[in-house]
């Protein structure tokens, strides 16, 4: 990020640490958790709120994917387990 939007940078660090699939571990930093749904939860999160396509997220969230991608999953399904993590 430019200097000027480290600003913003630290508030979107702060909320995503609060996200039930990003994790922290000390010395490597923050990561989505390698679960599929986990990665599901993220792959709903980046395509709706970041516009990524189905191509992108697939292509890049492995363990997502290998379940079977969005195919595999129902976004209203996904988003109702929020309260389980």
């Amino acid at each position: 990020m430019e200097s000027s939007e480290q600003g913003r940078g630290k508030q979107l660090v702060a909320e995503l640490v609060d996200e039930p699939y990003i994790s922290y571990q000390r010395g490597t930093g923050y990561r989505i958790e390698n679960s599929p749904d986990a990665q599901a939860y993220a792959a709903f999160r980046l395509r709706e709120t970041c516009g990524y396509s189905t191509l992108q997220i697939e292509s890049t969230l492995s363990r997502f994917e290998q379940a079977g991608g969005f195919d595999r999953y129902d976004r209203d399904a996904v988003f109702a387990t929020d309260d389980e993590w």
